[in-house]
């Protein structure tokens, strides 16, 4: 959005009812109505009681009266609404809104003016330009901001009296030139505007719980930019009252007008509240003000679950259904945690970078605009619309056509397409326009009018204005002809997003390959970060349509350039901010003006092998900060986030225009949004499974020839090995030098140790630098050994004792706080007292606990503070022993050698075993006590190894405890869809049943899971379903369909050995029974009928038609081979091998498991019995791996097919029929056909018999 294009204040919808006076006045019938409508609901709800709806009757009841409470709150809060809404203050803000937008253009041409006279304004007109851009582009500007930018506006707006000023080293009556007594002042304004922008992206990047709870803050450092503002105006007033022909008296009267108007903005800032955050508001007053709210953890995460609704939603009905995530709710405890200050600190980096971005932008903007200016050629007033047009053949065709200021698109493409074909055809006319390009017209036809309206359609109105058309004409490359440049809309952007998107998918195929050889500790975040992009990246890539009727190599000639360009200056600005979008406004910045669809694929690309080069160094380089890739994820989402919005917007376009959404975005930009917003049926395992052709490049690793930056290039964290571990000597402070008294003495580096209950010490060391903070007050910004922020803040003073005391506040990360209230040293040298819990971090309010524990703080250096003997060692009796002991401990370790390999040894000892003491104490609960004795010493043991550890000594042990914990979460977990435990081991998938869910439902390794009939929520699961074992710790969707298919084909060909090996078996037996008797005729014994029983049940198994009698026919009539060649089948099935466990090389029979990963469809299927692969390290043998995906051969799915047919109920494959049967139903959801109608009882039984079937042992 360009400024010469504002043409009102955006509105945040705070107020929305506020900005019309006449709807406040009719509030008050409004509430009479409502409690009405009400009444004649509470009479509906007493006349229908005892009805069938009673139920739902008193929940009306219930409703009303809470709204009748809640528009009780609305009357009392609308009469001080209103008074301050109709003030003179709030009416003067009101209108410098509303112009802002207006005058801004013009305020900033006339500032671009006087700066080109006079040169040293220029770096705060600047500045001022910069962050109005950085503010246009963020889309949720509230009123707040705005009026900071109204008051900075104002002030700025003052330099413009300048422009009278001719030569500014003319000196003043006081002998001070007027570019001397400005000079300074302009620079300390520019400073002034980057820091008033910077704290306005630090507070747009909250969460709303956040500016809620923190909202008295925010509007302080925000009041204090107003008041900051205001006197640099009065400054630059008196100045050039010096200087222009302003009188003193005139200046005067307007500095008095800025103090009173000062005076009534600051007193009605705070209600300058947007909706949703005056709903939140009222629910937080209800849940009894912010410290409750930040003292409960559940009403903090319900408050994160909060939507904006239309109406002030009930504070007892605030929260959806969903659960808050543990991760989410620390991100909202660190926010609230953030001061201002710090927040606007840790912004600031990010900010200047987005601010230099900006700043370069511009400079090529006004290049740009004078390049065009020095060709505009000025005409009358009264010429047409076709004279604003700045291509000559655009305008003449504009001119011809007699078009207005708009025409429909397709009329204007045809009308440009017929131009150049006339062109083409005129063998007589003047052949100097876009002759070398000729060759673009074959791209121009019927099928491409589409696109090329598209591109001169931004806003997708079926419309091209003037504007639309210049502005399509001004991004044309340079040098380039107007007929190239629909070629390139025609033809060469399908070619180069077709493109992108096999490069796209190369990139995510060869991450995917890397994450079996990641390092453990960077794996999960690895995990983390493709289940994030992958999948609505790869519904972008699927849904672009190709074009096979046109020549890629030649289009590639004519475009490739161009291509490269525009990549070139993407990387260029993505550089310039890292790759790192935080906001809306950064990706505006990096993408510039127009449609997100046009660098959509190559920004994705860009950031893609970016990201690549993290997983090249997570590979085994280094162990990545925890939020490295979240924040390249995060980039990842504000793009797609974008995308997503310009999908709705197109769509409620069509809509506005009566189109057909779902046809429009078929062929919309290729087909983008096809898959997003229209088919997604086409993006389910059943169509993917489908769709799968060759073989899954994601297992060639290294595919794409990727540069390694320096790791300090590449991320935006430090990484694990990089982590400060030693406190550096803080720089004294403006108040540090100028410090009297007691806080004077507190100035400086301090360790210590805290009691926790029974233990001493309770915590790892802390250490803090004290910085004054005022006459009696002291500060300093800390962090603990285990990483959490700690902000100190506290006071000293003396009591009449002639004690110095001591109180502070601790306020860690977690929302924890603690009280601390000491007595300082006569030496001071250290600090000792009790403290105690005023809110612990799981957010209970300990204020009224008097339990009080305690605490030494020591100047002393660290290895000397670890020596110290605990408090009750320095009790009178055994005082002098106990410092005896600590000077010969102080004394070994101050004159021990560091590097000696006892030392070293030892070190390292009490190191490890002190990190595997803390792992152990992480995995248990927090009201979790020692029961054993065992327990106990260890418990002993990690305190007196806590107390050992200097500071940085144990930052280095929580890193590595860290670093273990991170490789022992590489392993996500799953649930079973049965018992629904979690686990992370071997587990099974239901093929058939995931694909009606289209979701993978998971089988734990539990035997009764594994073998379960389970009624899940889409479809039924029947332990005869085909299913498949896996061991792999990570399973994406993206490999179900590909795995799926080769588990298919797997148990097709392992069915296919295993019913011969069956066939084979029943013919050696029959033949050694023919041996035992020759009689032909003789009665058969109960031991044959049991061998022609299992005969009868491999037929029914091993053949589609084999089953057109009655089962029991199937299991007694069988025709019988000759006895000859009986026996001679049973020689050869002796010579020919069975199928074998390639573990323990015994014959296999189902249920038993083969190798998917294994089977190229040439060699022999590998099998794998079910007692080998119950060890819990699988099998590994020959090419076989223990990771491989197997999957399961059953023998019961086959007979439910002999069953089916004698029951009249062929699809009865919905109950439990296997995907391998040769037959066309492919999963077991196959839509019941007609004659499975009224079988509900004859199912029953048949799932009864299916039951025993599936323990029965097979050949039996």
């Amino acid at each position: 959005m360009s400024l010469s294009s504002m043409k009102s204040c955006p509105d945040d919808g705070g107020h929305g009812s506020a900005e019309q006076p006449g709807q406040r006045e009719n509030i008050t019938p409004l509430v009479e109505r409502t409690y009405a409508h009400l009444g004649a609901v509470h009479m509906r709800v007493e006349e229908t009681q005892g009805s069938r709806t009673t139920q739902w009757a008193n929940r009306a009841g219930d409703w009303s009266e809470a709204t009748q409470d809640n528009m009780s709150t609305i009357r009392d809060t609308t009469l001080a609404v209103e008074q301050s809404y109709k003030s003179e203050a709030m009416k003067a803000v009101r209108k410098g809104l509303k112009s802002f937008a207006e005058t801004l253009p013009g305020v900033l041409d006339a500032l671009d003016k006087v700066s080109d006279i006079h040169p040293f304004l220029k770096v705060a007109v600047s500045a001022f330009r910069v962050v109005v851009e950085l503010n246009i582009k963020r889309r949720d500007n509230e009123k707040k901001i705005t009026v900071l930018f109204v008051e900075m506006k104002d002030t700025m707006e003052v330099l413009i009296q300048l422009g009278d000023v001719k030569d500014v080293d003319t000196p003043g009556p006081d002998g001070v030139t007027i570019k001397a007594r400005l000079q300074e002042l302009i620079k300390r304004t520019a400073e002034d505007i980057k820091a008033c922008a910077n704290a306005c992206d630090a507070y747009s990047k909250k969460r709303l719980v956040a500016k809620v709870l923190r909202s008295s803050s925010w509007d302080e450092k925000f009041k204090h930019f107003l008041t900051l503002f205001a006197r640099r105006r009065e400054d630059f007033i008196r100045a050039l009252s010096m200087h222009t022909s302003k009188g003193v008296d005139e200046a005067n009267r307007t500095l008095s007008s800025i103090q009173e108007r000062l005076d009534k903005l600051i007193a009605i800032y705070s209600d300058l509240v947007p909706r949703d955050q005056e709903q939140l508001r009222r629910i937080v007053q209800a849940k009894g003000g912010a410290d409750a709210v930040e003292s409960d953890d559940s009403v903090l995460a319900s408050l994160v679950k909060f939507k904006p609704a239309s109406r002030i939603p009930s504070t007892d009905d605030d929260s959806s259904d969903e659960e808050v995530d543990e991760s989410e709710l620390q991100l909202v405890k660190e926010e609230l945690f953030e001061s201002t200050d710090v927040a606007m600190q840790k912004n600031m980096q990010t900010f200047a970078r987005k601010f230099a971005a900006q700043q370069k932008q511009l400079m090529v903007e006004i290049e740009g605009v004078i390049r065009h200016e020095s060709d505009r050629v000025v005409k009358g007033v009264l010429a047409g619309p076709h004279e604003r047009i700045k291509d000559p053949i655009i305008s003449k065709l504009w001119e011809d056509m007699r078009w207005r200021g708009h025409v429909k698109a397709r009329h204007f493409v045809f009308a440009l397409r017929d131009h150049y074909l006339e062109y083409a055809n005129d063998d007589e006319g003047d052949h100097d326009e876009d002759t070398e390009d000729l060759w673009a017209l074959r791209y121009i036809d019927v099928n491409s009018v589409s696109a090329i309206a598209e591109a001169c359609d931004d806003d997708a109105s079926g419309f091209i204005t003037v504007a639309e058309v210049n502005a399509f004409i001004t991004s044309k490359p340079s040098g380039w002809s107007l007929l190239k440049w629909l070629a390139w809309w025609s033809a060469g952007w399908q070619h180069s997003v077709s493109r992108y998107a096999d490069q796209i998918n190369a990139v995510l195929n060869e991450m995917f390959a890397m994450l079996p050889t990641m390092r453990e500790e960077n794996r999960a975040l690895a995990f983390n970060y493709l289940d994030a992009v992958w999948d609505d990246i790869a519904m972008l890539t699927h849904s672009i349509h190709r074009n096979p009727d046109v020549d890629d190599d030649e289009l590639a000639d004519h475009f490739d350039e161009h291509i490269h360009l525009v990549e070139r200056h993407l990387r260029e600005r993505l550089e310039a901010v890292r790759y790192h979008i935080d906001a809306h406004d950064t990706l505006a910045l990096i993408t510039g003006p127009g449609r997100i669809e046009k660098v959509l694929f190559p920004m994705l690309y860009l950031l893609l092998s970016r990201h690549l080069g993290v997983f090249h160094l997570c590979q085994s380089r280094v162990i990545v900060h925890l939020r490295e890739l979240s924040a390249c994820a995060s980039s990842i989402m504000c793009i797609l986030q974008a995308a997503d919005e310009r999908g709705y917007f197109l769509e409620r376009i069509f809509r506005q225009r009566n189109l057909n959404s779902r046809r429009q975005f078929e062929s919309f930009a290729c087909g983008l949004f096809n898959t997003w917003f229209n088919d997604e049926a086409d993006w389910t395992l059943r169509k993917l499974m489908e769709n799968v052709e060759g073989n899954d490049p994601a297992f060639s690793v290294n595919s794409i020839d990727h540069h390694l930056l320096d790791p300090k290039e590449l991320l935006l964290f430090p990484t694990a090995s990089e982590v400060a571990t030693t406190p550096g000597q803080e720089a004294f402070t403006e108040n540090d030098v100028s410090a009297t008294g007691i806080v004077k003495e507190l100035i400086g580096r301090w360790y210590g140790f805290f009691e926790d209950g029974d233990c001493w010490p309770g915590f790892p060391m802390f250490t803090f630098y004290l910085h004054s903070a005022g006459e009696h007050a002291f500060a300093s910004n800390t962090r603990t050994a285990d990483d959490i922020p700690c902000i100190v803040t506290g006071q000293a003073h003396v009591n009449t004792e002639g004690q110095t005391i001591v109180t502070s506040t601790w306020t860690f990360g977690s929302l924890d706080i603690w009280r601390l209230t000491g007595v300082l040293s006569e030496d001071k040298q250290s600090i000792t007292g009790k403290w105690s819990r005023l809110r612990n971090p799981v957010g209970v309010d300990r204020s009224s606990d008097p339990y009080e524990q305690y605490f030494h703080l020591t100047r002393l250096a660290a290895d000397v503070l670890v020596a110290r003997p605990p408090p009750w060692q320095l009790t009178p009796g055994n005082r002098v022993n106990a410092l005896w002991s600590f000077l010969r401990e102080a004394v070994l370790r101050t004159f021990r050698k560091p590097f000696s390999r006892v030392y070293i040894t030892d070190y390292v000892a009490r190191r490890n075993r002190y990190v595997e003491l803390l792992m152990k104490d992480e995995e248990r609960d927090d009201d979790w006590e020692p029961t054993t004795r065992v327990e106990f010493e260890e418990e002993a043991e990690l305190e007196e190894l806590e107390g050992s550890f200097t500071y940085e000594e144990a930052v280095v042990c929580h890193i590595i405890l860290d670093i273990k914990q991170r490789a022992a979460a590489s392993t996500p977990e799953y649930e079973c869809d049965v018992c629904h435990d979690m686990g992370n081991g071997a587990h099974y998938m239901c093929i058939p049943c995931s694909i009606k869910c289209d979701d993978s439902v998971v089988l734990c390794d539990k035997p009764e899971c594994r073998d379960a009939l389970a009624d899940l929520d889409d479809t039924i699961h029947l332990p005869t379903h085909d299913m498949i074992r896996l061991r792999r710790k990570t399973v994406f969707y993206r490999e179900l369909p590909r795995l799926f298919n080769q588990a298919r084909e797997t148990i097709r060909r392992a069915q296919a050995v295993l019913n011969k090996s069956s066939t084979r078996r029943r013919h050696v037996a029959q033949a050694d029974a023919d041996d035992v008797d020759m009689g032909g005729d003789s009665p058969v014994s109960p031991r044959r009928k049991g061998s022609q029983m299992s005969l009868g049940s491999d037929a029914v198994a091993s053949s589609r038609t084999a089953t057109h009698h009655s089962i029991r026919s199937d299991l007694t009539d069988v025709s019988m081979p000759s006895s000859a060649s009986k026996r001679t089948a049973a020689r050869r099935g002796r010579r020919s091998g069975a199928p074998a466990c390639i573990s323990c090389s015994k014959e296999v029979r189902r249920p038993c498991l083969a190798c998917v990963e294994c089977d190229d469809g040439v060699r022999e299927v590998v099998f794998v019995c079910d007692e080998c692969d119950r060890r819990s390290e699988g099998v590994s043998a020959g090419q076989h791996l223990s990771s491989h995906t197997l999957v399961r051969c059953m023998p019961s799915s086959r007979l439910l097919w002999g069953l089916a047919d004698t029951l009249g109920a062929p699809s009865v494959l919905l109950l439990g029929g296997s995907t391998t049967m040769p037959s066309d139903s492919a999963e077991g959801s196959s839509t019941p056909g007609p004659r499975t109608v009224g079988l509900d009882a004859r199912l029953s039984r048949l799932e009864q018999l299916l039951e025993k079937l599936s323990i029965s042992p097979e050949g039996s």
